[in-house]
This record gives C-alpha cells, sequence and structure tokens, in this order.
C-alpha cells in the first residue's frame, strides 16, 4: 500500500477528508491497513477528526481499529475534546465501544469523562443513557430487570485511578455491597446521594439517581 510523504495511505486521506463512500471502499479487502499510523503516530480515527464526519469516526470504530496515543500522546477522542467537537462525541459515546474510547486517553490530561461533565454537557446526558439498560420485559414482569454502570457517577474514584493512587475502595461500594437485605436499599440510597456529589452539574445524572433510589 503506497503512502503519502507523511505516511498516510489513501484509506486515511479519505478518511481524514470525511469522505465515508472512498474510506469504505479502500478498506474493502485492505482490512490489514486498519492500525497502521502515520509518521505523526495517528491513526484513521485520529485523521477522521479532520474531515469532521461522525459517520466516518462511527465507520472506524465499527471495524476495531485500534483506540491508540499519537505522536503528542493524544487518543482520537482527546482530540475530539481539545476541538470541543460534540457531534463527533456524541457519536463516539453513542457506539457500543464508547467505554473503550474514552478510557484510552492522555496521562496528562482528567479522564475525558471530566472533561465532557465540564464542557459538553449534553453529551454527558447521552452517556448516562448509555449507562441504564432495561430488558425487553414488561414492567411488571416478575422477571424484569434494570442493569446501571455507576461509572460516570462515581468520578471521585476515576479521578483516583488516573493518578494511580493506591487509596482503598471507595466505603461507599462497600457498603453497598455488604448492606443486609433489609437494609440494602437505605445504604444504596444514602450511597448514591454521595457518589452523585462530582455529578452535580448535569440534569441528566440527577435524573439516573432519582430513578435509583425510587427502585425497591
Amino acid at each position: 500500500m503506497r503512502r503519502d510523504s507523511g505516511g498516510q495511505t489513501p484509506f486515511m486521506r479519505a478518511c481524514s477528508e470525511g469522505n465515508l463512500a472512498v474510506a469504505e471502499l479502500l478498506y474493502k479487502g485492505n482490512e490489514y491497513q486498519r492500525d497502521w499510523v502515520d509518521h505523526s503516530g495517528r491513526t484513521a480515527l485520529h485523521l477522521a477528526i479532520e474531515g469532521t464526519n461522525a459517520d466516518v469516526i462511527s465507520f472506524c470504530v465499527d471495524t476495531r481499529m485500534v483506540i491508540a496515543l499519537d505522536a503528542e500522546q493524544l487518543s482520537f477522542f482527546d482530540r475530539i475534546l481539545c476541538l470541543n467537537k460534540q457531534r463527533l462525541a456524541k457519536a463516539v459515546v453513542s457506539h457500543k465501544r464508547w467505554e473503550e474510547c474514552i478510557d484510552i486517553h492522555s496521562p496528562d490530561k482528567p479522564h475525558p469523562i471530566l472533561r465532557i461533565l465540564d464542557q459538553m454537557p449534553d453529551i454527558y446526558q447521552s452517556i448516562l443513557d448509555q449507562c441504564h439498560t432495561k430488558c425487553g420485559l414488561d414492567p411488571s414482569h416478575p422477571d424484569y430487570w434494570e442493569e446501571f454502570n455507576f461509572k460516570c457517577l462515581n468520578i471521585k474514584l476515576m479521578e483516583d485511578s488516573k493518578q494511580n493512587a493506591r487509596k482503598p475502595i471507595n466505603p461507599d461500594v462497600i457498603e453497598l455491597s455488604k448492606a443486609h437485605p433489609a437494609e440494602h436499599h437505605r445504604s444504596r440510597v444514602a450511597a448514591i446521594k454521595r457518589l452523585s456529589i462530582g455529578a452535580q452539574r448535569s440534569k441528566g445524572s440527577l435524573a439516573v439517581i432519582d430513578k435509583l433510589m425510587s427502585i425497591n
């Protein structure tokens, strides 16, 4: 596969120009180039940001392209946040690989969840929607269930993780895991209130918290 002076292949150039049809055509039969990088360590995902086409971003993520840091130690999602590309951010957090996409990030910057909460509250709401899963049964069915991912609410733990701090597990989590059945609901409500302190800027987070507190 030929490259230009910057180390980019035709597939990479198509992604950087936001041309989905050409990117798909060049990728078909040449899947081996999926994780190639240019001379600046940028993958096609990094370059797709230049084309500002959310469909190209989604296509690259669909291919299972590696989520990596470039020569400046920035992931493609770091660059989306630096450029404040909300439409592209929405495409990423709506994808099934959203956690992988945001967890690999620059070691010199706050966790992307914290930056989204500060820069893009509407996108944070979309992440919260991803953290709430319902089964396909009617809510009145005895086997009905809902699942909540607390990742986006427990912001303090994510800060500690970023700094590789060796600290005990959050006592609120221990409280939830060890509570006796009769006390589990009261413990959960108290813990959720404390865990949500860092997420007060998002109305969406409060809606999820209210939902959690209403479950018996």
